[in-house]
């Protein structure tokens, strides 16, 4: 039986074979890395096309919705404007500014010559010279008219004489009633006169029932000046409103109807002050700075023209001429 024979492979031909598999192996890497390098481009370029058509779909939305909502809002905003302007215009042409016209403003009416109180001389008018000015009112053709009167004709329901004029009466003296009442009654006068309530019945100032006497004539309207005629300025926001609404309360309670004037104690006054008189429920409220314009606009804080006590006939004709 004969042998099989045996080729011997040199360790040259196995480092060949080797090396030709490895290069082999090597290009077949190459192919796949290769390969998948295109893979991983194609699905980069295809995520890149997708996320712009994702993009460019939300752009689209975006400024479709946009420009849908910037039309309705200008629709909106017209038809506001229209509403606030119509609005406005009811508003401005419901009131009307009388041509200007003085309210005067007084104290006492007495008698009173003490040369140690200067200031009590200045505030003080005495009857005679108070009846002296009522009969030159009435010989300068003016007629006297209430607060009830200036809001009428603010608001075009009513026309203010030729030549109106108001009389006024800060801090509630005693004589008010004694003196200028009957004079104002006498010669057909009409009044305001404002009250500090905590010195109702005090002495010298007016009692409860004579301010429910005056009240009832029709000659005086009843106002107020605080409950202590306090400085407002130096009050807390709360003191603020309990000298307004407890002053108010006391006084409606006396009469029996609504009181809708006030009087800034002091010619004290701010924007807070402005602010809570009309939240405690008055139509007007007076300084004492001199003024003869009386706007709608300015009801809360009304000017008037000071009479001092020792003022002459022929003065005060031009200060309720407006020759000042």
């Amino acid at each position: 039986m004969k042998k099989k024979s045996t080729k011997k492979v040199a360790p040259k031909d196995i480092l060949q074979a080797a090396k030709k598999i490895q290069k082999k192996l090597h290009t077949i890497e190459k192919s796949l890395a290769q390969k998948k390098a295109r893979v991983e481009k194609r699905n980069r370029i295809r995520k890149t096309i997708f996320l712009g058509i994702i993009g460019l779909i939300i752009i689209t939305g975006v400024a479709f919705s946009m420009e849908n909502k910037e039309k309705e809002p200008l629709e909106k905003l017209q038809a506001n404007n229209e509403i606030q302007n119509k609005n406005l215009q009811k508003n401005t042409q419901g009131f009307a500014t009388p041509k200007p016209f003085p309210i005067l403003m007084y104290h006492y009416i007495r008698d009173y010559t003490n040369t140690k109180d200067p200031v009590g001389i200045r505030l003080s008018v005495s009857p005679q010279k108070f009846e002296e000015q009522l009969q030159e009112i009435q010989k300068e053709g003016f007629e006297t008219i209430t607060f009830d009167d200036l809001e009428s004709a603010w608001r075009n329901e009513k026309t203010l004489p030729e030549k109106p004029i108001m009389l006024t009466f800060n801090d509630g003296y005693r004589d008010f009633y004694e003196n200028a009442f009957p004079l104002l009654k006498k010669y057909d006068a009409k009044a305001t006169t404002y009250i500090a309530t905590e010195f109702i019945g005090k002495d010298s100032y007016i009692t409860g029932a004579q301010i429910k006497e005056m009240d009832l004539s029709g000659f005086v309207t009843i106002a107020s000046e605080g409950v202590n005629h306090a400085d407002l300025l130096r009050k807390k926001r709360t003191e603020v409103q309990y000298e307004m609404r407890q002053s108010k309360k006391t006084l409606e309670d006396l009469v029996g109807h609504e009181v809708k004037s006030f009087s800034y104690p002091l010619n004290r006054y701010n924007s807070v002050t402005r602010e809570e008189v009309e939240r405690a429920g008055y139509a007007n409220a007076t300084l004492t700075d001199l003024g003869y314009k009386h706007a709608e606009k300015d009801r809360f804080a009304i000017t008037r023209v000071r009479i001092p006590g020792q003022v002459s006939l022929e003065k005060f004709k031009k200060l309720i001429n407006q020759e000042v």
